[in-house]
């Protein structure tokens, strides 16, 4: 089933620049607005300048205002790792820096109230890749999920890091280890004081998605389970009334055309997570909504929901003739949700 079925269009291009690197971008609704925030360099080298770039939409994405975030940061960051949050009062970006051969990775954050007035870029002391955006808890923590090398074995594995400070970082137990699995993206999510990782498997061509459990706000986690479902990378959750809804990004668009080249899967939240290696998903793509853009890159799938219409808001980043784009679609929720 394709969204345009259900009433998917795509609404603008808010960014098209030629010559530069633009990474792919990560959405969110903050105080009823939407806010898109991608990561934008002149040139791929650690001294280059990398420009943060954030877009405001106050009617449901049918426009944009275009904002830079300054101070201007030094260094490409990793291009698919830039990750929006919030909890009561804040938003915050999140992105790593380039790799210094001191420091590793390094995750810089960014935060504010009323989208105007931003932090300095502060470092987290935690070195390795960011592998989804952190989640905030009610009891004030915040967990960071990332993903590393393990040396002995050559696989990724991911690692939970907590915090009630920002300040002072404590690695969660470590999550049970799959042999031969190499686990990167991934997102966190909250359901009835239990918290779930979906993350994307990519070490064999399926690239299976797995879910871990925690029933103790993330210092232990449970055995991975397969989720019946392939999907693609960088997993995005949303949850809706009642609905678990997964975002996926999409790597050349002719693999869009396999019907396991999932763009966003649906389910029960409560089904999916008391059972989420038997949960029952509606899966859903757009292929042809970019068919006629020949494009030679199409990737980045994030989105959110805007809650005063219940509509689906994504944004895909895709390149043509040599120019970075990043595009606005909306899919009517109703049909879908």
């Amino acid at each position: 089933m394709y969204f345009s079925e259900m009433g998917c269009k795509m609404l603008k291009i808010i960014e098209s620049i030629a010559s530069t690197y633009i990474s792919k971008s990560d959405m969110i609704e903050f105080n009823n607005m939407l806010v898109c925030a991608y990561t934008m360099s002149f040139d791929c080298d650690r001294n280059s300048e990398t420009r943060i770039i954030y877009q405001i939409s106050k009617d449901g994405g049918e426009s944009w205002e275009r904002h830079e975030l300054v101070p201007v940061c030094r260094g490409v960051p990793y291009w698919d790792n830039i990750k929006l949050s919030k909890n009561q009062h804040c938003i915050y970006i999140f992105a790593n820096s380039v790799e210094r051969e001191d420091v590793g990775v390094e995750i810089l954050y960014f935060k504010s109230s009323d989208l105007i007035h931003w932090s300095n870029p502060k470092s987290i002391n935690i070195v390795g890749v960011l592998s989804g955006a952190p989640l905030f808890l009610n009891n004030k923590n915040v967990l960071i999920p990332i993903h590393s090398k393990n040396r002995k074995t050559g696989y990724y594995q991911q690692k939970i890091y907590y915090s009630d400070n920002f300040e002072v970082w404590h690695q969660c137990s470590k999550l049970p280890f799959l042999e031969y699995h190499d686990f990167c993206d991934s997102q966190l999510y909250s359901v009835d004081n239990e918290l779930g990782l979906l993350m994307r498997e990519k070490s064999v061509n399926n690239w299976d998605m797995f879910c871990s459990k925690s029933n103790d706000d993330g210092i232990t986690w449970n055995r991975p389970l397969k989720v019946p479902f392939k999907g693609c990378s960088r997993p995005k959750i949303e949850i809706y009334q009642n609905k678990l809804i997964v975002f996926f990004s999409f790597d050349k668009l002719e693999n869009m055309k396999l019907n396991n080249k999932v763009v966003i899967a649906i389910s029960n939240l409560n089904e999916f997570h008391k059972t989420p290696y038997r949960c029952n998903f509606s899966t859903y793509s757009y292929t042809d909504l970019y068919g006629d853009q020949n494009c030679e890159l199409c990737l980045g799938n994030a989105g959110c929901i805007h809650s005063e219409t219940g509509n689906i808001i994504t944004t895909t980043y895709f390149v043509k003739n040599n120019i970075g784009n990043i595009a606005v679609n909306i899919l009517k929720g109703s049909g879908l949700i």
